[in-house]
């Protein structure tokens, strides 16, 4: 059976238009990859050129019958995290406005009527954060399995 994981977005905020955010990734298992390599790539958009990878590879995934699985824990929390950490854990209901840098985070989740926010929006058992760099992850990765100095 394909499987198709990660954060579940709408497409500026079209509940018609589901597809899952590439900034945090996606998971595909073995049959998922084959169903998209053998009979999604060949029809799918061949001639498409665009950075939407994550709309496009959703669209293809849904042309052979195969729809995207929010990952979401047990409680509603998200394993598949858009934002930064320090971004994701202190989002809070936000407005619309250009002067909010995470508008489109908002306008993404209008489908999710039940979306968590603060600390509560982000699982135990996250798969990913997007916009970590390097010196950041060193940090979690030491503060999650013990390497901290003392």
């Amino acid at each position: 059976m394909p499987l198709f994981l990660g954060k579940l977005l709408s497409e500026y905020g079209n509940k018609d238009k589901l597809y899952l955010g590439g900034g945090s990734g996606y998971t595909l298992n073995k049959a998922a990859l084959k169903s998209l390599v053998v009979h999604g790539f060949p029809s799918c958009f061949p001639h498409e050129k665009t950075s939407a990878e994550d709309m496009m590879v959703s669209k293809c995934f849904e042309k052979i019958g195969i729809f995207p699985y929010d990952s979401k824990d047990e409680t509603g929390a998200e394993r598949y995290l858009q934002l930064a950490p320090g971004d994701q854990c202190t989002l809070a209901p936000g407005e619309y406005g250009k002067n909010n840098k995470l508008w489109w985070y908002h306008k993404f989740n209008e489908h999710d009527k039940e979306v968590k926010l603060g600390t509560d929006h982000c699982s135990a058992n996250a798969v990913n954060f997007h916009y970590v760099n390097s010196d950041l992850m060193r940090r979690i990765h030491a503060l999650l399995y013990c390497y901290c100095e003392r």
